[in-house]
Formats: structure tokens, C-alpha cells, sequence
């Protein structure tokens, strides 16, 4: 049996002659490749493509996928961890859908192609018959295309209920989906029978005779083999040879998966940079904490919860938290952690975002000299203010009973909140109950040696046949109680931490009506503080993958122009910074900025209300006012005065304020300066305006 030396293009069908081909002819009509090129050369492309694909699939399904926010709940995971996620809360059906038709089916079929794409002695021809088939089949039930689909509706319809944020592993899963739909697409499966192999048969089967099925007979052979050539009249075309493309076509192909396989280590390397380290912290009570809830210093997250398991025996909560590498400093000996919940008294309310939001943790770091540990024992409560601040006074309160004591408890003097309890213990001899207070820095002149110390309660009422006398405390002290102090007119010298009182059960009438004059000058503020108001500069900067949002804090100063600031806090570090205050969100682009002076600037907008300011000749006495904290009382002694700013002495009990802080004079209460940074140290800058700036 011979073959005719004519060949039919499977894709135009135009019919030419065959005879011996070279190894690379085109049809020529169309230029489609005729079916006797090498198959791996065919099928190279198709091949680094899949390839590249199986690169791309680990990164692809366990790098974080989405970040997903909604009403306060952040949660991020990879696609892997989604699909256990679902597993844990027993969405065994959905799980196993998208664990089988979007992550192990499009597995198999890339893998297939490779195969088939590659050589053609690693399957036999059958066996390469039935894996096309099957690669054809699993093309119809893979849902990469589909999830990626399902995700960018998400980002559409739900964008204005839910805050998406797309990971690195969303970019390489999209590319994934790319490069294997590619893959399938230029695969050539004429490529998987190559006519070569069946020319060599051909001319074993005419040396040792017909092979065929048993009792087959072959029919007579014609007396003439007719001319396969057309006839003259109407000549076939000939094939014509297509340019020769050289070894640099392979290079540049296969130069693809070596770039998918750089870039995936680079991947891998930053995702493990990145991992931080795990700590785990003990609680006696979990509070609703649950993994991918964040751990949070000075508002930003530093971390995130991986695990919350009971310890054996039940007596505790365990909470494996993976650090941030920043945040990996954080935890060292010495370091507090605690569960961030609502608490409202009338002093304030704090963590009011986790009462219909996640819980986080928060963390107030050790001494900077101590070194990092990965094992804490969790507070129940905050650490006190009072005794986190340094320079404090500790003094020691000595009473019968502990009837309304307890740690957080509030220290008056003259109705204005000096100090709070540390703790609660009983003597060492268990006599008397030891109370051990701390007196807030600014404050500690207060306290002399023969002062009174006294258990305040509520409503208190003396009464006689010719008077009655209503005591009522400060308004906290109706719900929290309190311990007040007075100082006699001959008050003696002032004690050192350390000291002990005694802790009376009611106030002396006598008591009362002591009112010495004593240093206290940082007592004379009042009410009278300027309306500050504390402001975030955000900015959004663009990253490979994704979006960050950039942001720093600091304090502004309402004036009847605008708002106040230090310029290195309102100079846009991007065309997307804005200021944002608790009212109103103003763009820093463009000329929204006016200088004062060199150092300061103000923000053009219509504040519902002005502070009162004044430019001072000379440092003066004076309160460093920070928010809604207690003002901290500044003597112009412990200030110098350098290239027109007034330098602070770190010795002061000033810590790390925000930039923006307020000045106020002791002297007429007007703001006369403002914080600003300068490098390592802090510096306030005069509200003086220069000549340039005027």
C-alpha cells in the first residue's frame, strides 16, 4: 500500500504536494505549519507556558488573596486558607467544589500539557490519544476563569458595604489564570502524532511483510499506481519553506518560565522577610478574640493573631500572634498586652470601635535596653496612665480596710484629677491594707509631708439640731470612688517616693478649709486650654501589587484663617495627601498652604472656632498642652533659645507629645508657640512671623 505524495492544510484545506517535506513548510495559502514539523518543536511555546503556569500555582494559591474589611473586622487569607476556612466552619460541599474544580483540576491539565508538549517517547500513542481527551475534558470544568470573575464582581457590587484590598497573591493568580488559558489556546494537537513516526513504520512493515489482523486479506494490487501529480493542466501549488527562525526563538521561549521562576523567588523570599516572628500571650478570658483580629500600637497594626486555643487543663487562653518585622521590637521583657474592648466611665470611652467591631490586641512596649522574649502573660485591664508615665511620685497609703479600693482608682486635689491607685495589696504582716498611688510628674510638688489623705465617697451629709452639711464628690467619684488630699497652710517640705500616709476614713472639717500657697503654678491653666484639634495626613502610594495608604498624626490649631500646623506635618508627601480632621477632609494639593514662618504654616479653611495666640519676645513659663492629656507645666529655665526655636530639656516629663502640640503662656493663657520635630529632639517653634512671611 502506498501513500500518495499529496498532502490536505487542516486549516484552510487546500490540497498541495507532499513528497519528501523539509522539516519546517508552511501552507501556501493560509501559512498555517503543515503536520510535519517536529512536535517539540510545535508545541515549545505551549509548553514553557504551562510551565510557567506550574510556577506560578504555589504563590498563586497561598500568598494572601483579598483583605477584606467590614465593620471593623479586617480579615486576610490566601486562596489555600479560604478553602480551609471553609472546611472549619463546615462548608464541606463549597469546599470541596472549589478545592477539586479551581485548584487540583487546572493542576492536572497543566501538567498534561507539559507532557504532551514536551516529547513524544515519554507516552505512547494511545496513551497520548486519551490524555488529549482528557485534557479536553478538564478544560470544560476548570473554574479558574470563573473565580477570578466571582472575585472582581465582589470588588464592583459589594465595594460600597464591604472594603476589599487585593493581595499579591490576587496579581499572581490572575496571571496564573492568563498564562494557563494561553497555554491551552496554542496548544497544537496535530503536533501529537508526528507523520515521521509513521513513515518509519511504513518502511518496517515493507521489510518483513503486511502486518494486519489475522485472517485479513489484502486486496490485489492495481496493475498501475496511478500519478499522484496533478495533471498539467491544472497544477497543484507547491509548499514553500518558511524562514528558518534560528535557536534564539527557543531562548526567548523558554526565557519565560526562568523569569516566572525568578520572580516567584523573589516572592517568596519578601513573604518570608516579611513573616515576622510569633509570640503567644496568656489570658484568663479570651473576650471574643478571634485569629486574623490585629494587635495595635499607638493605633497602627503590628501584628496579627494566628491561633486562639485553650490551654490544657483549661486554666487559660493562648493566643499565637505573628509580628509585623517592624513590630518585632515591641515584644521584649517588660512588655504588657491586653485585649482592646469597650469601657465608658466619665473620664472617657475607649475602645468604643470594638463594640460592634473585631477586638485587637494592644501592647505598651518594655525598657528599649530589654531583650525580646516570645512568651507574656496578658493584663485583664490597661496598664494605669499614671504609672507608665516617668518621673511620677509613689507614695504609699496605709488604711484598715480596702472598702472602694482598687487599682485605677482616681487621686484628687481640689476636684482636679493628680494621680490614680497602682494596686491594692495587704502589709506584709497582714495589719493594715497598703494602697500604692502614683502621682502624676507635673503634680508631685503637691504633695508634702503633712498632707491628709482621705477615702471620698459619693454623697456624704453631716448634719446637727442647727446645720446640715452636703459633701459631694467629683462626678467619677459617684461611680469609680476616689482619694483625696489636702495641704495645710504650713504644708513642710516635699516627700521623695516612698513615703507613707495614713489613709483616713472622711475628711476633717478643717481639712477643707486649708488653701496654702504652694508652688503649683502648672494648676493655673484651668479650663482655659486652646481647641486643639488632632488631625492624620493620609496619602496613597502605589506599590507593585497593590495600594498602600500612608499616614502620620499630629495636632492642628483652629485660628479664624484656618488651621495651624508644623509645615513638615501638612507638606503633601504625595498629590493624594490630605488633612484629615474629625469633621471635614481638606486636599493639601495646590495653594491650600500659607506660611507663617519658617517653620509653621496654616491650612486654609473656616474653623467653627479660633484659639487666642500672641508672638512672645523670649521663652516663657508655660504648659505643653497635648490633646485631651494633662497639660505638662514648662518653666522658661528649662528652656534655650537656638536659630530662633526654644529647645526643651529631655529631663522633663515630656513624652514624645505629638507634633503640633501648643504652647500657652502661664501669663495670659494665649498660645505662644508651637511643637514641632527636629530630628531626634523636640523644639518649640514662636509663633513669630518673619518679614518674608507677612
Amino acid at each position: 500500500m502506498s501513500t500518495l505524495p499529496l498532502a490536505a492544510c487542516h486549516c484552510c484545506g487546500l490540497i498541495q504536494r507532499s513528497g519528501e517535506f523539509p522539516a519546517d513548510v508552511v501552507c501556501a495559502r493560509c501559512e498555517t505549519p503543515l503536520a510535519d514539523r517536529s512536535a517539540v518543536h510545535d508545541n515549545q511555546l505551549s509548553a514553557a507556558l504551562a510551565a510557567t503556569a506550574l510556577i506560578l500555582y504555589g504563590p498563586a494559591i497561598t500568598l494572601p488573596f483579598l483583605r477584606i474589611e467590614r465593620l471593623g473586622q479586617a480579615f486576610e487569607d490566601s486562596l489555600i486558607g479560604g478553602i480551609r476556612a471553609l472546611f472549619a466552619e463546615g462548608h464541606w460541599f463549597v469546599g470541596v467544589v472549589v478545592l477539586v474544580f479551581s485548584v487540583l483540576l487546572p493542576l492536572v491539565k497543566l501538567a498534561a500539557i507539559l507532557v504532551l508538549s514536551l516529547r513524544h517517547d515519554w507516552l505512547h500513542m494511545r496513551h497520548r490519544g486519551i490524555t488529549y481527551r482528557v485534557v479536553e475534558q478538564l478544560g470544560r470544568w476548570g473554574m479558574l476563569d470563573v473565580l477570578l470573575v466571582a472575585v472582581l464582581v465582589a470588588f464592583v457590587k459589594l465595594g460600597s458595604l464591604v472594603s476589599f484590598g487585593a493581595g499579591p497573591g490576587l496579581a499572581t493568580f490572575a496571571i496564573f489564570v492568563l498564562v494557563s488559558l494561553l497555554a491551552g489556546v496554542l496548544f497544537n494537537p496535530h503536533a501529537l502524532w508526528d507523520p515521521r513516526q509513521w513513515l518509519a513504520m511504513d518502511e518496517g512493515s515493507a521489510a518483513s511483510g503486511p502486518i494486519g489482523p489475522a485472517g485479513r486479506v489484502e486486496p490485489p494490487a492495481p496493475a498501475a499506481t496511478p500519478d499522484a501529480s496533478p495533471p498539467p493542466s491544472a497544477p497543484l501549488p507547491a509548499p514553500r519553506r518558511r524562514e528558518a527562525r534560528g535557536v534564539w526563538r527557543r531562548l526567548t521561549i523558554w526565557a519565560i518560565p526562568v523569569l516566572a521562576l525568578a520572580a516567584v523567588t523573589f516572592l517568596a523570599a519578601r513573604s518570608w522577610a516579611n513573616r515576622g516572628r510569633v509570640i503567644e500571650i496568656a489570658f484568663l478570658e479570651g473576650h471574643g478574640l478571634r485569629p486574623g483580629d490585629e494587635l495595635k500600637h499607638l493605633g497602627i497594626a503590628v501584628g496579627s493573631v494566628e491561633s486562639v486555643e485553650l490551654a490544657p487543663g483549661g486554666a487559660e487562653i493562648r493566643v499565637q500572634v505573628r509580628l509585623a518585622p517592624a513590630g518585632s521590637q515591641l515584644a521584649r521583657r517588660g512588655s504588657r498586652f491586653w485585649i482592646v474592648r469597650p469601657q465608658v466611665d466619665l473620664t472617657g470611652i475607649s475602645g468604643l470601635e470594638t463594640l460592634i467591631g473585631a477586638k485587637h490586641l494592644a501592647v505598651a512596649p518594655g525598657p528599649p535596653d530589654e531583650p525580646e522574649e516570645s512568651r507574656f502573660l496578658g493584663r485583664e485591664s490597661p496598664p494605669l496612665i499614671d504609672a507608665e508615665t516617668p518621673g511620677g511620685l509613689r507614695i504609699v497609703l496605709q488604711s484598715s480596710q480596702a472598702v472602694g479600693l482598687r487599682p485605677g482608682l482616681p487621686v484628687w486635689y481640689r476636684s482636679l484629677r493628680v494621680g490614680s491607685v497602682a494596686s491594692v495589696t495587704l502589709a506584709a504582716d497582714g495589719s493594715a491594707v497598703e494602697s500604692a498611688v502614683v502621682i502624676r510628674p507635673e503634680f508631685r510638688q503637691l504633695v508634702r509631708a503633712r498632707a491628709r489623705f482621705w477615702n471620698s465617697s459619693g454623697l456624704r451629709i453631716d448634719g446637727s439640731l442647727t446645720s446640715v452639711r452636703v459633701h459631694v464628690a467629683p462626678a467619677e467619684a459617684w461611680l469609680r470612688g476616689g482619694i483625696e488630699f489636702a495641704v495645710p497652710d504650713d504644708p513642710g517640705p516635699e516627700v521623695t517616693s516612698g513615703h507613707r500616709f495614713r489613709l483616713a476614713e472622711r475628711a476633717e472639717p478643717e481639712w477643707l478649709n486649708w488653701s496654702p500657697a504652694l508652688t503649683a503654678s502648672d494648676l493655673s491653666l484651668g479650663r482655659d486650654l486652646p481647641p486643639l484639634e488632632r488631625a492624620v495626613v493620609l496619602w496613597d502610594a502605589s506599590t507593585l501589587f497593590r495600594t498602600r495608604t500612608g499616614e502620620r498624626s499630629g495636632l492642628v490649631l483652629p485660628l479664624e484663617s484656618g488651621f495651624l500646623a508644623p509645615r513638615a506635618f501638612v507638606d503633601p508627601p504625595h498629590e493624594t495627601a490630605r488633612l484629615t480632621l474629625a469633621d471635614q477632609t481638606i486636599p493639601l494639593a495646590g495653594d491650600v498652604r500659607t506660611p507663617f514662618n519658617e517653620q509653621l504654616a496654616i491650612v486654609a479653611a473656616a474653623p467653627t472656632r479660633a484659639a487666642r495666640i500672641r508672638s512672645p519676645d523670649r521663652p516663657e513659663d508655660g504648659f505643653l498642652v497635648v490633646g485631651e492629656a494633662t497639660p505638662v507645666f514648662i518653666a522658661a529655665a528649662r528652656m534655650s533659645e537656638e536659630a530662633g526655636l526654644w529647645s526643651i530639656d529631655r529631663s522633663l516629663p515630656v513624652a514624645d507629645p505629638l507634633p503640633g502640640a501648643a504652647f500657652v503662656a502661664a501669663s495670659d493663657h494665649a498660645v505662644i508657640a508651637m511643637l514641632i520635630a527636629d530630628g531626634e529632639s523636640w523644639r518649640l517653634a514662636p509663633l513669630r512671623r518673619t518679614s518674608s512671611d507677612r
